[in-house]
């Protein structure tokens, strides 16, 4: 789509350049395939969304004084990231994606140098909307819906987790099954945070591992119930509602 508002990592393109064309690309289907011995060629055993790829091509807006290289040096030092970085496109309406940089931009005029074609990797095949989060009551439970057509994992944070003093956990379970515990080594309230899309799990700001019986949450758009069933002290999960596109 030509003529959209572009924002990425916060620096909005539009303020430095005309936007021409935006190509989005779909997300590619990774089968994993394997040899089999009793049968002639192979089978697929399973698969998963790949990458997205977008092209946005940018003109350089004419400032008195300034050359158009000057311009694609602003470019150059926003998409100059340590790691994955939000895209808004005004044809989203509102979402947003999690992209790279990817190659390096292409000038589509040696002479003038004001016509650049820039392309990003999207990381994740879903585009993400708005956070949400709920609070879960200490010894007890709370349902709810859960947004988007995508799943999602969510974040869980206490800073008033007090283990089981028998197993000497604290956490939550998911839909009367799933679990999601932490070792806890002092009985007293504790800042415990468990992040199931990163996979990362700290206790009083020390890195550590789930237990054993744990897995790290995902939630399908829905109903669900969250219930602390580990230990006592309130807890808040939160998510972003998450959709194909």
């Amino acid at each position: 789509m030509i003529g959209q508002t572009v924002v990425f990592d916060g620096h909005r393109l539009n303020d430095r350049f005309y936007v021409g064309e935006v190509a989005v690309g779909l997300p590619e289907f990774v089968p994993s395939i394997e040899d089999h011995p009793a049968f002639d060629g192979a089978r697929m055993v399973g698969k998963r969304l790949g990458t997205v790829g977008i092209d946005i091509a940018l003109v350089t807006k004419p400032v008195q004084g300034e050359a158009p290289r000057e311009a694609l040096s602003d470019l150059m030092a926003w998409l100059d990231v340590d790691g994955p970085r939000r895209l808004a496109l005004s044809e989203d309406r509102g979402l947003w994606r999690l992209c790279v940089p990817r190659g390096a931009p292409q000038v589509q005029d040696d002479r003038w140098n004001d016509r650049v074609v820039v392309s990003l990797t999207q990381l994740e095949p879903a585009l993400y909307g708005l956070e949400r989060e709920v609070t879960v009551p200490s010894g007890g439970s709370v349902t709810v819906r859960v947004g988007g057509d995508y799943p999602t994992k969510p974040t869980i944070s206490s800073d008033a987790a007090v283990r089981d003093s028998t197993t000497l956990l604290w956490g939550l379970r998911l839909d009367g099954s799933a679990l999601m515990y932490a070792s806890v080594p002092v009985g007293t309230a504790s800042s415990v945070v468990m992040d199931c899309a990163e996979r990362t799990c700290s206790v009083n700001g020390a890195t550590t591992i789930p237990s054993l019986t744990s897995d790290w949450f995902e939630l399908t758009p829905g109903t669900h119930t969250f219930e602390n069933a580990q230990g006592s002290g309130a807890s808040v999960v939160r998510w972003y509602e998450r959709w194909h596109r």
